[in-house]
């Protein structure tokens, strides 16, 4: 129980620093589609895999995040999204259609 509140507790003051860093833009997702458009803010796409099976991809702000199948389906495509990134800008935290 202690563990789940530390937990709990951590999570709410990197959230009341502001240490989090967020984008927003407007959201396509392309995908398999090949060419990928580099006229979006935000862009989702998947690559498969050897064994064909898809891993999913952000890329915005000039970097490529892996984007879970949790957070996929938070993504809201064509229309904007904002995006929470942890503190260290590597992570997606959370997806919030804007």
């Amino acid at each position: 129980m202690a563990l789940l509140i530390w937990f709990c507790v951590f999570r709410l003051l990197v959230l009341r620093r502001g240490t989090l860093t967020w984008f927003t833009g407007y959201t396509h997702d392309a995908e398999r589609h090949r060419p990928l458009p580099d006229r979006y803010p935000i862009l989702l796409y998947a690559q498969m895999s050897q064994g064909q099976n898809p891993h999913y991809y952000a890329r915005f702000n000039g970097r490529t995040y892996t984007v879970y199948s949790d957070m996929r389906a938070k993504f809201q495509a064509e229309q904007d999204n904002t995006v929470y990134l942890t503190p260290n800008g590597r992570t997606i935290v959370n997806v919030i259609p804007a």
